[in-house]
């Protein structure tokens, strides 16, 4: 047990690295902590961690929407026009070909493009289809028929809110620290909630685009701002815990999207139904506070005040003397103005310190190796964890238990990983879940289509590992990567990662229509590589950590 809470708090203040809004540990902010100590985490701390985490839940249910509003479906050309409308003037209602029927669907053969072609050898291209809606009912994929010439845009529907994100991750910081992290997390999520209730609803297909786009925008917004707010109320003893627990209702998300989506089989209802009950927990913000670490940086300190109060009478704990509460808040504002003075005086110097930190990722040879070998195993992750999410149609005939089962097995991926690398170490054991993964996904061409659960049990066994994977690589990373250049290797990382996320969007909705095994071979071959790149790397178990790309460098092991 002592092993495990070492191994909980390592991987806690990983992550906490990586929160710009609490930096570097001074004196005011040692006091700080010992403040919110005195506060103890109760009812206050607990209320703020339950409805952020609420918030979160809901998340998955449209990064992974595509897997049941955009499937690959069954489907027969019925007509073929030289000029006309198109489908997304007039969406097809697409009707149920009786002679496609689901339990004869074979593994990755859903929805294979071949009915392009007019029937009978005649020429021309075809333009109408009829679509069986037996498993999925109404989708996007039926209704704006999004198959042969028009297939890429399956993928595009994913990829949209991906490339948001590459953009909102940029910005969601700078946000949280302008505005606040209250104002940027009640706005982003308003803005969330309100284009999710709009999206199903537009007649036309690029709004519904530029509407998930807009999505994934605010998703590291909201993400980002919440999750500096959760950290900067616990106090020390608990971040750890608590930067933990605020992602495991992702899991549950995903088990509640796939009951949702097998009882509304409309991909317009499926939203609205997934975003109403959200929509419902938006009066509770006003009894999340805001930030008072933040507040008193910016010199509100009346408000600040407020809010510790309101906190010791929630917690029913005192308070230290108003005075010594003034001195104390006004020796932090102090030190952020001089902090942000000199940041103004250094302008341009911050400009050529941000140009210098990238070139330190890729300069000299060990962190060189380091960073590219990193950035090569977050693309390769994110791209199998999003396509072992959206695939459902690829490793079962019934996507809705395939991805409730995925949701759930995603928990002990994330939890048992604790105790596995403080026994065997990063290394091994994210070369163990690379391996496994890899092995899994390559194995499921091999398995006769008759007996489908072992192909969705090793779908899922592979996307275990692979969350496990995840979670070690968070870890692994944040050990490798010097302190000068921590916060920037793991933010290059993140968009590498995404990057990742866009290309599986294609992946699983567009190849398999012309090559109904190429996922599981890309996916499981990138495992393979990944382990061996893992390989490559030193081990951080028990090390110390680096402060400089210099000590680096210097350091005489670097196994």
């Amino acid at each position: 047990m002592a092993n495990n809470s070492r191994s909980v708090k390592q991987q806690a203040k990983t992550v906490l690295s990586l929160v710009a809004a609490l930096g570097k540990m001074t004196r005011t902010d040692k006091q700080f902590d010992d403040l919110l100590a005195s506060l103890k985490t109760r009812r206050w701390n607990l209320c703020i961690l339950v409805l952020v985490s609420l918030f979160f839940m809901e998340l998955p249910m449209f990064v992974f929407s595509g897997a049941f509003a955009v499937p690959n479906i069954p489907h027969t050309c019925i007509a073929a026009t030289s000029e006309g409308p198109t489908p997304e003037e007039h969406p097809s209602t697409s009707p149920t070909s009786a002679s496609s029927d689901p339990a004869n669907r074979t593994l990755g053969l859903a929805g294979d493009d071949e009915s392009c072609s007019l029937p009978g050898g005649s020429s021309g291209s075809c333009t109408s289809w009829v679509f069986n809606n037996t498993v999925y009912g109404r989708t996007l994929t039926s209704e704006f028929q999004m198959v042969c010439d028009r297939k890429s845009l399956r993928g595009l529907y994913s990829s949209a809110y991906f490339i948001g994100g590459i953009f909102g991750s940029s910005l969601g910081g700078w946000l949280s620290d302008r505005f606040g992290r209250k104002k940027t997390m009640s706005l982003g999520i308003v803005g969330y909630q309100t284009t999710a209730i709009i999206l199903p609803w537009l007649p036309i297909l690029t709004p519904v685009f530029v509407l998930r786009f807009i999505m994934g925008f605010l998703h590291p917004c909201m993400v980002q701002s919440s999750f500096t707010l959760v950290m900067e109320v616990f106090e020390e003893r608990w971040r750890s815990a608590a930067g933990i627990l605020i992602f495991l209702p992702w899991c549950f998300g995903m088990m509640v999207m796939a009951g949702i989506s097998a009882l509304v089989r409309d991909w317009r209802w499926q939203n609205f139904f997934l975003a109403l009950p959200w929509l419902l927990l938006l009066p509770f913000l006003w009894l999340i506070d805001e930030s008072p670490r933040w507040l008193i940086v910016r010199g509100r300190h009346s408000e600040a005040l407020r809010v510790l109060k309101r906190a010791a009478r929630w917690n029913k704990t005192t308070l230290p003397p108003v005075r010594d509460l003034q001195i104390l808040m006004e020796d932090i504002r102090k030190e952020s103005a001089d902090s942000c003075a000199t940041k103004r005086e250094r302008r341009w110097q911050k400009v050529w310190d941000f140009l210098e930190t990238f070139v330190l990722l890729i300069r000299t040879r060990r962190i060189r190796k380091i960073t590219l070998i990193l950035f090569c195993c977050y693309f390769i992750t994110s791209m199998g964890y999003v396509g072992l999410s959206l695939g459902g149609d690829l490793f079962s005939s019934n996507p809705f238990v395939y991805v409730a089962i995925s949701g759930l097995v995603e928990i002990p991926g994330a939890t048992f990983t604790i105790p596995l690398v403080e026994q065997f170490g990063r290394r091994f054991s994210n070369m163990a879940f690379y391996l496994l993964t890899g092995a899994c996904l390559l194995a499921l061409p091999f398995i006769p289509t008759y007996i489908e659960w072992i192909s969705m049990t090793l779908a899922l066994l592979g996307k275990m590992a692979l969350t496990a994977a995840y979670q070690v690589l968070f870890l692994h990373s944040g050990e490798l990567f010097p302190t000068e250049v921590r916060t920037w290797g793991m933010g290059n990382s993140s968009t590498m990662a995404r990057i990742g996320s866009v290309f599986s969007s294609f992946l699983v909705s567009v190849i398999p229509s012309s090559w109904s095994i190429a996922p599981f071979i890309i996916l499981g071959c990138s495992c393979l590589i990944a382990a061996w790149a893992t390989s490559l790397l030193p081990e951080t178990r028990g090390a110390a950590l680096y402060d400089t790309v210099a000590a680096l460098e210097a350091a005489q092991s670097f196994k």
